[in-house]
């Protein structure tokens, strides 16, 4: 008999644990939700057992049913509170219920979680200007970084008190991991001395976790300087008052400078430093303090006066922006070059001579000067020349007339045939001074005009030095020195700046000290031809103009150039012994100096805000000897204009002040991202502003990407390479009278920090207004954004309204 066997196997179904989650970190009394996903595999029904534990201590049991299908899911949120801080675990099983698992490795899972109180501090508050003053109108953007303990949603409030207005939302909510920003926008609304804004983070429960107060934030709008100077010139120990103006509560700057100097010694390097300090950029600004530097240094080795002025690299420096750097001519041919206002823009005859007195000037005097550029030049004068001897020189502000524009061209002329070794160069230019004296002796120059008449002199002078030295030559230049002469001993005893007027681009003063110096230079090069001496007593007139009206230079960098080749041209200094001198203000000492023949000098300046409250203040110059010095107080409070304005020192605003301001807007600057700084000139004045300059320092980490991209002006670039910043130069040509002109430049911030842009704006050719006005503006780098996208996926960003547009296609 035969029997039939069946075997059979049972296959159990599989159930498990897919996945689960649950933050790591979280706030104590914070309720998360824990979400997983079961499974099944395998036909059939099955029953489980679901068990969450939280530690030891069940908090769910459920009983879950699987259908029937090969697989099936279920997918449980849980929400669950954590009451205790600390670590803790979280355990999820599942068991089924009358079947055998086939794998029992995922059918408990468990995560840990560390619950901790939820903590906040604020890193760091960006935004507000290094020195915490606000512009009135003007706007800023907070950026706040903070962090916090865990991950959770945060509102971060600001609030300012009433001088300061919030635009938009004052308060903001942000989910944040570890590391959190943000950022608010305020307007400064009314003139202040004391706001405040402060920063609050709060958790989702609004209990408050961190807070951050500014105050001392000032407001100010335009700010203006008041200057009060008393200035006196002695020969025993001085007692001077000076007064400090009621505006002190909201001062932002306040201090006391003081100087003392002795003979002509300390004028010129006083002068000397102002010249070398000024934004040197156009032609004439380069070849001034260059032709300056060259006699001041013959001056001071000479007569051994201490200095540390670093000469040759002005020389240097000077002739190697007229050659080859943003100075450089324009090559008309390869035999001729030609140089305008700014180099090679619109070249012309009276901005080449200038250069080449200073290319020549420097060559005379042992510095490295490529002829090529001097022959070039000298060239392309000879070819311009008409044929009465003069140049069209046009530019008549510039040099004030044309017959000193002739003038200085025939001076460059004859110091290039001094130098050039090129025989047929050198007969066209004697031929061309030759024309060219004729034409200056054949003109008319007004005996009271001695700025012609230092120029005929010093003009006919060399020539006559050069070989054009008929009777003709000698007797109008002795004719000349007489004309001068009887000017002097006229004038000698007069106040020298009422006998000059200003010029559209020019002041008094400079008008006069040029005037002065030109007839000194004039007289001291007709010297060896028609002796003379009075250049003596042009040079004191010099001195005494400086004496009134110093404290930097004689005026504009032409004229203070000219006034120092004037004083230095003989290299005889007046020999003084040591003098020792205590400084007081209002009895306390502040200081003691001692100037003499090598020290000739000293400026110092005094800060004390408690003692420089308003009202009247004496500074006392203590010393003993018969020397006679020069000694003074210049008292400066820079304050906001509708404050100024209304104060007692409302007449000793600085003039120009009143008459233009200066303001900088930015777009908003991320790392690594081209943003936009656009400065604003306000001329509010009813006379045009011609020739300015706008210096733009940029700070570390900071830099321009292309200047040209939205300004047609000129402008020259310094960079310092010790502390890595840079410097930029523009040059308006005019702001209109009553109108605004602004100016846009891109820039980049390689660094992710809070940088100030100050700006200062001045006009060229206004020497007894030329005090700065500072605008600055803080800029918040936003950290780059990186987004890590996949194959084939594109981002684009826009920037709309200080908000930043991202884009993925």
């Amino acid at each position: 008999m035969t029997a039939d066997l069946t075997v059979s196997s049972n296959t159990f179904p599989d159930v498990g644990i897919t996945w689960a989650y649950m933050p790591t970190a979280v706030k104590i009394n914070e309720t998360k939700d824990l979400r997983f996903d079961l499974r099944k595999d395998g036909y059939g029904t099955v029953e489980a057992n679901l068990t969450v534990k939280l530690d030891d201590k069940i908090i769910h049991n459920e009983k879950i049913t699987f259908n029937e299908w090969y697989h099936d899911y279920r997918y449980r949120e849980l929400p669950i509170t954590f009451n205790e801080s600390g670590a803790h675990n979280i355990t999820i099983t599942i068991t089924p219920i009358g079947t055998k698992d086939r794998n029992m490795a995922d059918n408990t899972k468990t995560i840990s979680v560390t619950v901790k109180e939820a903590k906040a501090d604020i890193e760091k508050v960006y935004g507000l200007p290094y020195n915490n003053i606000l512009k009135a109108d003007g706007e800023y953007w907070i950026d706040v970084r903070y962090n916090v303990s865990v991950p959770s949603y945060y509102t971060i409030k600001i609030n300012t008190t009433k001088g300061i207005q919030i635009i938009g939302d004052s308060e903001k909510t942000r989910y944040t991991w570890r590391h959190g920003w943000t950022y608010f926008k305020i307007k400064a609304v009314d003139i202040s001395n004391n706001e405040s804004i402060s920063i609050e983070i709060f958790d989702h429960n609004n209990k408050l976790l961190a807070n951050e107060t500014l105050t001392g934030i000032k407001i100010t709008d335009h700010p203006v300087e008041i200057k009060y100077s008393n200035i006196t010139y002695t020969n025993s120990s001085a007692n001077l008052t000076f007064r400090v103006f009621n505006t002190t509560e909201y001062d932002i700057d306040r201090h006391v400078e003081y100087v003392v100097m002795i003979g002509e010694q300390g004028r010129v390097l006083k002068g000397i430093e102002y010249l070398t300090g000024y934004p040197h950029g156009c032609i004439e600004q380069t070849t001034s303090p260059m032709v300056a530097s060259i006699y001041v240094k013959k001056y001071c080795d000479q007569n051994n006066i201490s200095t540390t002025i670093d000469f040759g690299s002005n020389v240097n420096n000077g002739i190697e922006r007229l050659t080859t750097g943003t100075n450089k001519p324009e090559v008309i041919s390869s035999y001729e070059y030609a140089w305008g206002l700014w180099g090679a823009s619109y070249p012309n005859p009276i901005h080449t001579g200038y250069v080449l007195y200073g290319l020549t000037t420097a060559k005379m005097n042992g510095y490295d000067v490529n002829m090529t550029h001097i022959e070039n030049g000298a060239r392309y004068l000879v070819n311009s020349q008409n044929d009465d001897g003069s140049w069209n020189t046009g530019w008549t502000y510039y040099m004030r007339d044309e017959y000193s524009s002739n003038a200085l061209i025939t001076i460059s002329l004859a110091q290039t045939y001094n130098i050039t070794t090129n025989e047929t160069l050198k007969q066209e230019i004697f031929n061309a001074t030759n024309k060219s004296v004729r034409y200056l002796i054949s003109q008319t120059v007004y005996e009271n005009n001695i700025y012609d008449l230092g120029f005929k002199a010093w003009a006919l002078s060399e020539a006559y030095n050069m070989g054009i030295n008929d009777s003709e030559v000698k007797e109008a230049l002795n004719e000349t020195i007489i004309a001068i002469g009887n000017w002097k001993n006229e004038h000698k005893n007069d106040e020298a700046i009422s006998l000059f007027r200003g010029t559209s681009s020019y002041s008094v003063y400079g008008v006069a000290s040029e005037s002065i110096a030109v007839a000194s230079i004039g007289c001291q090069k007709a010297n060896g031809i028609i002796n003379n001496s009075e250049y003596g007593t042009l040079n004191s007139m010099l001195i005494n103009i400086y004496s009134r009206y110093g404290g930097s230079g004689w005026g504009s960098t032409k004229s203070t150039g000219l006034a120092l080749r004037a004083l230095t041209e003989s290299g005889t200094a007046t020999n003084t012994n040591n003098i020792q001198i205590t400084v007081k203000v209002d009895g306390n000492e502040i200081n003691t100096i001692t100037v003499n023949a090598t020290n000739p000098k000293f400026v110092g300046k005094y800060y004390n805000n408690t003692l420089l409250t308003s009202g009247k203040h004496e500074i006392a110059f203590e010393f003993s000897g018969s020397s006679k010095i020069l000694c003074g107080a210049l008292v400066s409070q820079t304050t906001p204009y509708s404050i100024a304005i209304k104060s007692d020192g409302k007449d000793y605003i600085d003039p120009l002040a009143e008459d233009f301001n200066l303001t900088i807007t930015t777009t908003k600057a991320i790392v690594g991202r081209e943003f936009n700084a656009t400065f604003t000139i306000t001329n509010k004045a009813t006379e045009p502003i011609e020739v300015g300059i706008i210096k733009v320092k940029l700070p570390k980490g900071m830099n321009y990407t292309n200047m040209t991209k939205y300004m047609n002006e000129s402008y020259s670039i310094s960079f310092n390479s010790t502390t890595n910043e840079t410097t930029l130069y523009i040059y308006p040509e005019i702001v209109k009278a009553s109108s605004s002109l602004s100016i846009t430049i891109p820039l980049n911030v390689t660094e992710e920090n809070a940088n100030d842009i100050e700006a200062v704006f001045y006009p060229m050719y206004n020497e007894e207004t030329i005090a700065p006005a500072k605008a600055t503006t803080t800029v918040i780098p936003i950290r780059k954004m990186n987004v890590a996208l996949p194959t084939g996926w594109v981002m684009d960003v826009e920037e709309k309204e200080d908000k930043t547009i991202i884009t993925i296609k």
